[in-house]
């Protein structure tokens, strides 16, 4: 990915295998490889990972995946839902120790899917709030303008 990084610049965010409930059951060497990596160039979110061993074993077709961030639970569960429907179940929907709500598998047509909606904090929420103004902070600034 620094490869990347470099030709088209922006911010390199790793996460390890190492360390995670999944590396108790890979090989030394597959541990040290890449569990989730995200490079920010701009607008634009490129998302990668080291596919070893288990249901994400790189084989000749599986080696791209979709992946899509959400805005909101609701609408995770809902995509979920409906994408997932005869599909094999690589990861259930669930809230991941990284923060997220993140979920797996690969659809009727072989096509993998990854599915994720970061959990905003507590204080992105205050943020977010205090962006959109409160409405008692608004008629305070109404009742400003008027004096």
């Amino acid at each position: 990915m620094a490869f990347y990084q470099e030709a088209l610049g922006g911010e390199l965010d790793i996460m390890g295998w190492k360390g995670t409930k999944f590396a108790e059951k890979m090989s030394s060497e597959d541990a040290e490889g890449v569990m989730h990596c995200t490079l920010k160039a701009g607008d634009t979110n490129f998302m990668a990972c080291d596919a070893k061993g288990g249901p994400c074993e790189v084989i000749p077709g599986n080696d791209v995946a979709i992946s899509v961030n959400f805005d909101s639970e609701e609408d995770i569960r809902a995509a979920y839902n409906k994408l997932s429907i005869d599909a094999t179940i690589i990861q259930a929907l669930e809230k991941s120790f990284w923060g997220a709500w993140f979920g797996q598998f690969i659809d009727k047509f072989g096509k993998r899917w990854m599915l994720h909606f970061q959990i905003p904090k507590p204080s992105e929420l205050k943020e977010a709030q205090a962006d959109q103004g409160s409405p008692k902070k608004a008629k305070t600034e109404e009742s400003d303008e008027k004096n």
